[in-house]
């Protein structure tokens, strides 16, 4: 019994130093999410040049400008303020149009009713998208349409860089030739969230048509063809869909089911991600097992795709279910975000306080997309917490109960239990009937007490399924390639401990109670247990029969929990 505690122990310490390590989710509030959107707005206030541009990169340990400009992440820039105009943040509206004036003057080239922006001597179809929802946002927050003619030949030019498969080229020479061959990871979703953008501004002129050609490639080709596996997070194609959303047409149709799965697939991305970024603290453990904290730019897109998904299953009655958990990940990851902003006490300390205030530093430099990307997080954000909607009930973890059924029952593996009572088959009855109640019981308290335990923890419901998992595939390939075999004894040991109380079907307990799970848990766990009185009933088979069952259960054990691995990942 010893032994059993202390490997009990063992490996939850293990799971909770590997898999499951407390997630940092910081203070996410109505007033210390404003307190943060101000701070950013003053670092592009304080760090807009007298030409409508920004500082671009800085480091801020020795105050050095270090130069280069990416006029992309301008007209990104552009977006972020202009959301901020639109959300009413002083000053936003000033600075993005005098950043407007510049890219229009200096940087958008004009051909025969088309235009483009250029960047480093190429026409680049991923700024121009920025450019296109930047000015579509200020159209929103303002109601000005001085810009419609140009939004119209922007697009233009996307729908040329648009080749037959729905993908977006890049590249294209100052001509408008686009460049054959000129892929990004980000263009086509930016492309499709300008095109969908046009057609919710312009209905009835097509732009419809490349929008949903790109959609469709995004949902159905794109990880295949540009080698994502299993997808790319892309928070440009969340804008895009929460663009399609808002289509008149899609009022009563709503999204497919190809676009919900892709819809899924990328909330659970986002949530993945947010629970392993949230885990980073630059130190100790965290640093060893989970690496750097990622760039400010990066953990503002998860923020930024959280809200547009946030704002898709609001009207979405498919995804209605995982607003709650959402709601929980976007204020974690705002809650991260704020945490890590530089805060005015923190830059006094640095050479040059005005450009380093409010902003994100990895390795000590900040770029100006770092500040864009969050700023566009915390003002999603601030909408979903300030939102009084009740929220519906969240959708269960794990999401299939078929694959946690079989999960569990395999880890129990009632022919192992069954084995370890002894004597004449009405007492083996009885004593595997009574371990197998005192288990149940066990689990039950487990499950019951899952919630406030992973709480107390700081691990959400999604990784501590994730840790019990790989708990379950460890201990299932270790019975496959162990020759060990079951000695009869008694009720306590060995049927109530090991063969009942194992380390992984407790772990599994407590993430499914966490989850919403507990009671099926439970019920599988009762299932199992009568399966494994039911089969002492049974004629004893040939020790051989019986070593290869138990073995082919072991199996089974393994590829479900593999299963439940990946429901883990993918959790919310």
């Amino acid at each position: 019994m010893i032994g059993w505690a202390a490997l009990t122990v063992g490996i939850a310490v293990v799971a909770r130093g590997a898999v499951a390590l407390p997630e940092h989710c910081g203070d996410a509030t109505p007033s210390t999410v404003d307190s943060a959107i101000g701070s950013t707005v003053s670092w592009f206030e304080e760090n807009q040049r007298g030409d409508g541009t920004w500082l671009y990169r800085f480091d801020a340990r020795t105050g050095t400008d270090l130069g280069g400009y990416s006029w992309v992440r301008h007209a990104g820039v552009l977006l972020s303020l202009y959301q901020a105009a639109r959300a009413n943040e002083p000053a936003a509206l000033t600075l993005a149009d005098d950043g407007r004036t510049v890219a229009i003057d200096r940087q958008v080239v004009r051909g025969d009713g088309w235009a483009a922006l250029n960047d480093g001597g190429s026409l680049t179809a991923g700024g121009t998208a920025l450019l296109v929802v930047a000015l579509g946002e200020r159209r929103d927050a303002t109601g000005d349409t001085k810009d419609d003619e140009l939004l119209r030949d922007l697009g233009r030019h996307l729908s040329r860089q648009i080749e037959s498969s729905g993908a977006v080229l890049e590249l294209a020479y100052l001509d408008g030739a686009a460049v054959p061959g000129s892929l990004s990871p980000f263009t086509t979703g930016e492309a499709f969230f300008a095109l969908a953008r046009l057609h919710r501004l312009f209905p009835g002129e097509g732009w419809d048509e490349p929008a949903s050609r790109i959609a469709r490639y995004v949902i159905t080709e794109r990880a295949d063809a540009e080698g994502f596996v299993p997808d790319m997070s892309d928070h440009w194609s969340a804008y895009g869909f929460a663009e399609v959303r808002r289509w008149p047409e899609r009022g009563t149709t709503g999204l497919d089911a190809d676009e919900l799965g892709f819809a899924r697939r990328q909330i659970g991305l986002m949530s993945i991600q947010t629970r392993y970024e949230t885990q980073r603290t630059n130190d100790g453990l965290s640093r060893w097992v989970r690496g750097r904290q990622a760039l400010g730019a990066a953990i503002g897109t998860i923020g930024e795709a959280m809200g547009q998904w946030w704002e898709v299953g609001a009207v979405e009655p498919a995804l209605d279910g995982r607003r709650g958990a959402l709601a929980d990940r976007l204020s974690c990851m705002a809650g991260a975000i704020i945490d890590r902003q530089v805060d005015a006490e923190e830059a006094a300390a640095y050479p040059v306080p005005d450009a380093t205030r409010g902003a994100h530093l990895q390795f000590g430099i900040t770029q100006m997309d770092d500040q864009q990307h969050t700023l566009s997080a915390l003002l999603m954000a601030r909408s979903v917490l300030a939102d009084p909607t009740p929220l519906p009930r969240r959708s269960p973890i794990p999401t299939n109960v078929w694959l946690l059924a079989l999960a569990t029952i395999a880890a129990l593996n009632p022919l192992r239990l069954a084995a370890g009572a002894t004597g004449a088959k009405a007492r083996r009855v009885r004593a595997v009937g009574l371990a197998g109640g005192i288990t149940v019981g066990v689990m039950a308290v487990l499950a019951a007490i899952g919630g406030p335990l992973l709480r107390a923890l700081d691990v959400s419901a999604g990784n501590g399924l994730l840790a019990a998992a790989v708990v379950v595939v460890c201990c299932g390939i270790y019975g496959l390639i162990t020759t060990s075999s079951v000695r009869p004894g008694g009720l306590l040991t060995p049927l109530v401990i090991p063969l009942g109380l194992r380390p992984e079907l407790m772990l599994l307990a407590v993430a499914c109670g966490a989850g919403g799970r507990g009671w099926a848990f439970v019920a599988i766990m009762t299932a199992a247990t009568v399966a494994a009185v039911a089969s002492v009933s049974l004629p004893d088979p040939s020790p051989i029969i019986h070593t290869w069952l138990t073995r082919l259960i072991g199996a089974l054990a393994v590829a479900t929990a593999l299963g439940l691995v990946i429901d883990g990942v993918y959790a919310i």
